[in-house]
C-alpha cells in the first residue's frame, strides 16, 4: 500500500516540498539587495563632514542649496554672526585686491585704471556695503550680552563696535581714494562706486551713529580716544591728494565737538567747515 504525500515524480508531496524550501531564484537575488538598505546614521555623517576639507563641504553646501533652494533661509539663520577682526581681515584683503589691481606707469589713461580695477573695485563695494548693514544696524534694547568667543549681535551693534567698524572702512577709502585716480567729471564719478555710492553710505552711518550716542553715557577715556581717531581721519594725505572723504570726516568731527566734546572740554572749531557733507536724508544701508 503507497504511503500518502510520498508519489512518484509529478506527484503532490514533490510540489509541496519545493514550495517548503523558501529557496527560489528571486528570493536569492533579494536579500543582498534589502541588506544595502541602510538606515543613515548621523554620527557617520558627521564624521564624513567633519573629515572633508573646506573646499569639499562648500561644493556640497552650494549643490544642497541649488537642489532645495527652500534651505536657503534655514542656513541663513543657523550662520554664525561675523566677528569684527574676520570682517576687517576681509575688507583688508579687499583693499589690497583693488591696489594691487592698480596699472604700473605715468600718464595713463583715467578710463583706462578705471577699467583695471572695476571688478576688484565693485568686490570691494559690494562687500563693505554688506558689512555697514551689519555692524551699524543699533543692537536690540532687549538684548543682552553674552560671554562668548565670537561676536553676539549685540557686540556687533555697539556702538564701540560700531566706531571701530567706521574707523577702519573710512581708513580703507581714504587710503584707496588717494591712489585712484580723480574724478572730475560726472561720467568719470558715476564709474567710481567709491565716490558714487559708498563713501555717502559710509558717512551716513557716521552720522546715524552720532545720532544714536545722543543721550548715552560714556566715558571720558573712550571719547578721547574717539575724538583721537577722527583727528586720525581728517589729516591730509601724502602728496596732498584730497578727495571727498577728507571733507567729509572734517564733517563728522565737527558735529562730534558740537555735541560731545563738551563731555571732555573739546570746542567746536571757530569756523564752521562750510563744503562738510553731511547727509540730511539718509541713505538705507
Amino acid at each position: 500500500m503507497r504511503e500518502e504525500g510520498r508519489g512518484g515524480p509529478g506527484g503532490g508531496g514533490g510540489k509541496k516540498a519545493r514550495v517548503g524550501t523558501g529557496v527560489g531564484p528571486n528570493s536569492a537575488s533579494a536579500s543582498p539587495q534589502l541588506s544595502l538598505v541602510q538606515p543613515v546614521n548621523s554620527t557617520d555623517l558627521g564624521k564624513a563632514l567633519a573629515s572633508l576639507p573646506k573646499e569639499s563641504l562648500l561644493t556640497l553646501l552650494t549643490s544642497l542649496l541649488t537642489s532645495q533652494p527652500a534651505l536657503r533661509p534655514t542656513v541663513a539663520a543657523l550662520l554664525p554672526p561675523p566677528t569684527l577682526p574676520t570682517t576687517l581681515a576681509s575688507l583688508h584683503t579687499l583693499e589690497r585686491a583693488v591696489l594691487a589691481a592698480l596699472p604700473a606707469g605715468h600718464d595713463l589713461r583715467e578710463d583706462y585704471v578705471w577699467g583695471r580695477v572695476r571688478v576688484s573695485l565693485e568686490d570691494y563695494t559690494s562687500s563693505a556695503k554688506s558689512f555697514l548693514t551689519t555692524f551699524c544696524a543699533p543692537s536690540s534694547p532687549s538684548s543682552t550680552s553674552t560671554p562668548t568667543g565670537g561676536t553676539t549681535e549685540d557686540e556687533i551693534g555697539h556702538p564701540s563696535t560700531t566706531f571701530a567698524f567706521l574707523y577702519a572702512l573710512t581708513s580703507s577709502l581714504r587710503r584707496l581714494e588717494v591712489a585712484l585716480p580723480h574724478s572730475p567729471s560726472p561720467a568719470t564719478t558715476r564709474s567710481n562706486p567709491l565716490a558714487g555710492h559708498l563713501l555717502p553710505l559710509t558717512i551716513n552711518a557716521w552720522h546715524a551713529l552720532l545720532t544714536r550716542l545722543n543721550g548715552r553715557v560714556l566715558s571720558a577715556t573712550l571719547l578721547r580716544g574717539w575724538f583721537d581717531r577722527i583727528d586720525e581721519l581728517c589729516v591730509d594725505s601724502p602728496g596732498g591728494r584730497e578727495g571727498g572723504a577728507k571733507r567729509a570726516c572734517e564733517g563728522v568731527r565737527e558735529r562730534m565737538r558740537r555735541e560731545l566734546g563738551w563731555l571732555i572740554g573739546v570746542r567746536p572749531s571757530a569756523v564752521q567747515i562750510n563744503n562738510s557733507v553731511m547727509m540730511d536724508d539718509e541713505e538705507e544701508l
